[in-house]
């Protein structure tokens, strides 16, 4: 008897199971994969080198019927066909047409063989799995097999029948490497192929241990199980172990150890389809059938690590058996640290990650960073900064994406200018250049601490890095580590996204790559904002030409209005040669088509901005917010009794330009330099107040607000409150106290 009673049969059978190409980010092969793939291409003889010879389209008939009739055929002529069908699938040009011949007959008989796998020998299970990894890899070819063949269903109840036959989840992982509609259905509540189900179950099946799997083994649970669907194994699965009577993993967190597991490579492959599945496109209906798995908890168990309290003695760190400098491509930790960072890019999901603690987790691992050993080799020394870099950016997109700068946001979402959650590391900075560089201009990257090509979006890149600039430190750190190199690269994204050169930049990336530039000037005026071979002519043509395009966002157009305004003030003296050599020189420059390009934008006249006086950098000062009272007989001011540090007067413009409370919207145009130009004339006593604040230098006379503070009771303060708080709400306008229009200009003309 098979493993699977057939759901159909035969041409167009409604069998329904799921896969996708293989990501390319899956790295090295499986041991026992290899030895199949050693076998199977091996030094072929006379009748093998025959068939081989002679087109595809001649032989795939009579190779397709000796798969079907292997039963009369016999094992030697199955054998045969299977290595001349493998071999063929060995060549990329091949795969397409494999599945396309008489409507992908091939494809149907290499199921119906896999259902009926107990008849057959590892080996030619082992065959049929590689070409179905094989047919599974080119992108027009995914839905076909995942879905039009019932694909995945096949392999999802195959896999939960015997989940140490890895290949199967391998095929899955390159199945889910597929377009979003496809994703979409393949985990489809409402359908009988429970993909996400599937993966949960031989997940939590795969990773108890060693030893418990000597008492009780998966086989117990798949036969005792009515009707064993991937949803009910998963409901019986988990009622088992809550009453005990089925292990779980042994232990997570810094004595996690994979190599204790019952079938840790299975877990991997299993784990890395999850991710796939959880790449930013998910829908709100897929993050629930993540969430009922209940696998999250699990998922995090792997990479909850926390750094020695005592870190005093040498070598402190390596006690960890669950030390970051192990979590290699792939491997369970890092996967689920990614997945994690996909779920904290989407808004919707954040709900679910606070109840799993998540933000704890990655504040621990980012203390690896800034915790270095000097007992880490180099490479270990890598590893460990890179998967640093991803719990920081799953930080940023977890704490600032839900009401980041430059949306109108409520005082309760706010978080610190300085919010040290935020903080990218010294070790980090270049790190994140990297990976910014390598997915803007699709590449991967090998050795310690490499990627694949794939393993990430751009465009949720660019969202971390807008993400972390909401913390002043992380534009002055970035400014001095890399500050050229992203500039460099986030103009060259304006530019891809203005011109159309490529779908890889989405509406979104554009406009977070222009808000992300803009944060960065900040320290353009005394730095190198940009190389010489940038001129201020082709970046103001860039900035006009994202200003012209449709449905741009008001925060994206604030954001390119402030560039040009600031064009004629930032240096454009940035030279690569001064510091090491970049491993990828052209990152950092146009082609001379890309530049011909940008020279035809039509470029509207326009106005510079106010020139900065040199005391908006660098100097801080304190600021205190007052308001007329209510009362027009009286004359006295109120004041909130909250005193507020900023680093410098163009740091404060954040709380009084847009997206703040302080920023009345208007036709007219803000001029950011000249608002911090007038915070300096206040807190230099030219000015009473500015914008309703009172403005102290830091290193002035301190007293002044503690003199201010005696002139309020308690009464008014309370009161003030009430009136500004019930004045603000997420879907409200910018608040601001006196309608002022500060920093408001005409300067650009449109």
């Amino acid at each position: 008897m098979g493993l699977l009673k057939k759901k159909g049969s035969g041409k167009g059978s409604n069998r329904s199971l799921q896969g996708e190409k293989k990501d390319s980010s899956v790295g090295g092969t499986p041991k026992s994969w290899k030895k199949s793939r050693k076998r199977a291409g091996s030094s072929p003889g006379k009748e093998e080198k025959d068939l081989l010879s002679k087109p595809l389209t001649e032989v795939l008939p009579q190779l397709t019927d000796n798969l079907a009739n292997h039963d009369k055929d016999g094992s030697d002529k199955l054998s045969l066909s299977l290595r001349v069908l493998f071999k063929f699938s060995e060549n990329k040009e091949n795969r397409t047409s494999m599945i396309e011949e008489d409507d992908g007959r091939l494809v149907t008989t290499l199921f119906d063989f896999l259902v009926e796998a107990e008849q057959n020998s590892s080996d030619k299970l082992s065959l049929v799995l590689l070409i179905l990894n094989n047919l599974s890899i080119p992108p027009e070819n995914k839905r076909f097999i995942a879905l039009d063949k019932d694909g995945v269903r096949i392999l999802c109840r195959l896999m939960c029948k015997d989940p140490s036959i890895q290949l199967i989840a391998i095929v899955l992982v390159n199945l889910t490497f597929s377009d979003i509609k496809t994703r979409k259905e393949l985990t489809d509540p409402n359908s009988d192929i429970e993909l996400i189900e599937a993966l949960a179950y031989a997940i939590k099946i795969c990773t108890q241990s060693k030893k418990a799997s000597n008492i009780r083994k998966p086989q117990d649970i798949y036969d005792e199980c009515k009707d064993p669907t991937p949803k009910r194994l998963l409901e019986y699965l988990d009622m088992s172990q809550l009453n005990g009577d089925f292990p779980k993993m042994d232990e997570g967190g810094n004595n996690f150890n994979p190599d204790n597991l019952l079938l840790k490579d299975t877990a991997k492959w299993c784990l890395c389809a999850l991710k796939n599945l959880s790449r930013t496109d998910v829908d709100s209906t897929t993050i629930n059938v993540f969430i009922e798995t209940g696998i999250l908890s699990l998922i995090k168990s792997f990479s909850s690590v926390k750094f020695p309290e005592d870190d005093s003695q040498k070598g402190a760190d390596l006690v960890l058996k669950n030390h970051p400098c192990n979590w290699t491509l792939n491997s369970l930790q890092d996967t689920s640290l990614h997945i994690f960072m996909n779920f904290a890019a989407i808004i919707s999901s954040h709900k679910y990650l606070t109840g799993e603690n998540l933000e704890n987790i990655l504040i621990n691992l980012t203390d690896f960073s800034s915790k270095p050993s000097d007992t880490l080799t180099l490479d270990q020394k890598k590893v460990t900064n890179y998967q640093c870099v991803k719990a920081r950016c799953a930080l940023g997109l977890l704490i600032a994406s839900d009401g980041y700068y430059g949306q109108p946001i409520s005082i309760s979402k706010k978080h610190s200018l300085g919010d040290t959650r935020l903080l990218v590391g010294g070790s980090e900075a270049p790190i994140l250049t990297e990976i910014f560089g390598d997915t803007l201009h699709k590449r991967g990257k090998n050795g310690p601490g490499g990627y694949s090509i794939s393993t990430f979006n751009v465009n949720t890149v660019l969202l971390c890095i807008r993400c972390l600039l909401t913390n002043y430190l992380n534009i002055k750190r970035l400014h001095v580590i890399c500050g050229l190199e992203i500039n460099t690269m986030l103009c060259k994204t304006l530019s891809i996204y203005v011109l159309k050169e490529d779908s890889i930049i989405e509406k979104e990336g554009a406009e977070h790559a222009c808000f992300s530039l803009y944060l960065m000037s900040n320290c353009g005026f005394n730095g190198a904002f940009l190389p010489s071979s940038f001129t201020k002519e082709l970046v103001g043509k860039i900035l006009f030409g994202f200003l012209s395009l449709n449905n741009i966002s008001a925060a994206s157009q604030h954001a390119a209005t402030q560039l040009l305004m600031r064009l004629e003030y930032l240096k454009f003296d940035g030279d690569f040669s001064t510091g090491d050599e970049p491993l990828h020189p052209s990152d950092y420059f146009f082609d001379d088509d890309t530049f011909a390009k940008l020279s035809l934008i039509e470029a509207i006249s326009y106005k510079p901005g106010v020139k900065p006086m040199h005391e908006i950098f660098g100097r801080p000062l304190l600021s205190k917010f007052v308001r007329k009272s209510l009362n027009e007989d009286d004359n006295e001011w109120e004041s909130s009794g909250k005193i507020v540090a900023y680093p410098s007067a163009l740091d404060a413009v954040r709380d009084l330009s847009f997206g703040s409370d302080g920023f009345s919207s208007s036709d007219d145009l803000v001029d950011e330099i000249q608002i911090a130009n007038n915070i300096v004339e206040a807190a230099n006593g030219e000015e009473t107040q500015y914008c309703g604040y009172d403005w102290l230098w830091e290193d002035g006379n301190s007293d002044y607000f503690e003199e201010i503070e005696k002139e309020y009771t308690p009464e008014k303060l309370s009161a003030l409150k009430g009136i500004v708080t019930g004045s603000l709400s997420v879907e409200s306008e910018p608040y601001n106290p006196f309608h002022l229009g500060c920093g408001k200009t005409s300067l650009v003309d449109y």
